[in-house]
């Protein structure tokens, strides 16, 4: 089996390198910190999914593996490392990693971030083009998800930086009006026809 597995996610088991001493075996990390030789045949079928430590321990040790936040937890390593999953080509496919700190363990990840706040919040990258870390994750709506994307068009004007969804609803304009304006180049005060301000305004796009 030629397939390069390294670094992949699958169950509680973490691609470390190939197994140089087991035909087809590589060398994984599980989630309860143990070493265990798999076949990789085992592991794209899911056949395996830890060191053995599940069929252990009732309910895992930290009792929470069917909590929204350890799904989380496991969604985040995926689409950073498993190039089979839909969104691999924009995270793991662009550089986004997992921190050393959470890459091997939930009772981290989840010490830093605590519980979620209520069901609608989700994980966000405070820098979207950061990495998964204590100091670039938080809990978000998805509101404040929308105002973070990378596609978003953000406007400097009169002391605000705002997005074009919000400087539409603190003028009470609809958002296709202003995205009709700005393709047809028109800047403040123009853009905004409410504003009677002459002041420079800087349009970038979310980095």
């Amino acid at each position: 089996m030629g397939q390069d597995l390294s670094n992949m996610v699958f169950g509680e088991l973490t691609v470390q390198h190939i197994d140089n001493d087991r035909l087809y075996h590589w060398v994984c990390r599980c989630s309860c910190g143990s070493i265990k030789s798999v076949r990789g045949t085992s592991l794209i079928s899911k056949h395996t999914k830890s060191c053995g430590c599940l069929g252990r321990m009732t309910g895992y040790k930290h009792g929470m593996r069917k909590t929204p936040e350890y799904k989380t937890w496991q969604g985040l390593k995926d689409r950073c490392s498993n190039k089979n999953n839909p969104s691999y080509n924009s995270y793991g496919g662009r550089g986004i990693k997992v921190c050393d700190r959470w890459l091997h363990s939930f009772e981290n990840f989840y010490t830093d971030l605590g519980s979620k706040p209520s069901k609608k919040y989700s994980i966000d990258r405070i820098d979207v083009n950061g990495d998964y870390s204590p100091e670039n994750c938080k809990w978000a709506t998805p509101k404040e998800q929308a105002n973070n994307r990378r596609t978003n068009i953000y406007i400097d004007f009169n002391g605000l930086h705002l997005t074009i969804a919000e400087w539409a609803r603190y003028l009470g304009i609809a958002v296709n009006v202003l995205h009709a304006r700005i393709r047809r180049g028109d800047l403040p005060p123009n853009l905004f026809r409410k504003v009677n301000h002459t002041t420079k305004a800087i349009i970038r796009r979310g980095e």
